[in-house]
């Protein structure tokens, strides 16, 4: 139960990470834009980001590692299916928290597509780490399967 407490909060903080970092290369860049300046995000314009915004975004990142740990309890579950619905129910809660916290106006088309160009971008980066963590994964296991069956021979020739 402590392992997994630890886990849900490294994963956690490393989303946190990647919000943050994402946020003030924004903030830098389109901080004191004119339409940007009316989004909570970008309140302190470019000087910065707000404390607010930092505890919100500290929550969306837990939020979404639980999101992970609780469709991580289903291995029976095709990864297709987990897949989807990971991305589904990921992008749910942060467009709930885009709408709650006024992030941005719900009807700047601009905010949106940079919102689901960032998302495509950062799923896209996900699913490259996590077939090369499942190749890895794999590779060690084949190794190990080869030197099981290599064993097994040994045994049953010496018999």
């Amino acid at each position: 139960m402590f392992e997994r407490g630890i886990h849900i909060i490294s994963r956690a903080l490393i989303a946190f990470s990647v919000f943050i970092v994402v946020l003030a290369v924004c903030t830098v860049f389109i901080g004191n834009d004119l339409e940007v300046s009316e989004m909570s995000l970008y309140q302190l314009g470019n000087q910065g980001i707000a404390i607010e915004t930092i505890f919100q975004g500290l929550l969306l990142s837990f939020m979404i590692s639980c999101i992970n740990e609780i469709l991580d309890f289903f291995h029976s579950m095709l990864l297709l299916w987990k897949t989807i619905l990971r991305v589904l129910l990921i992008t749910l809660t942060a467009v709930s928290f885009i709408l709650y916290f006024h992030w941005f106006p719900s009807d700047l088309m601009p905010a949106w597509i940079g919102f689901g160009i960032s998302f495509m971008i950062c799923f896209t980066i996900a699913c490259f780490f996590v077939i090369y963590k499942t190749k890895k994964e794999n590779e060690e296991y084949q190794r190990l399967f080869e030197r099981f069956k290599e064993r097994s021979r040994y045994e049953s020739d010496s018999d």
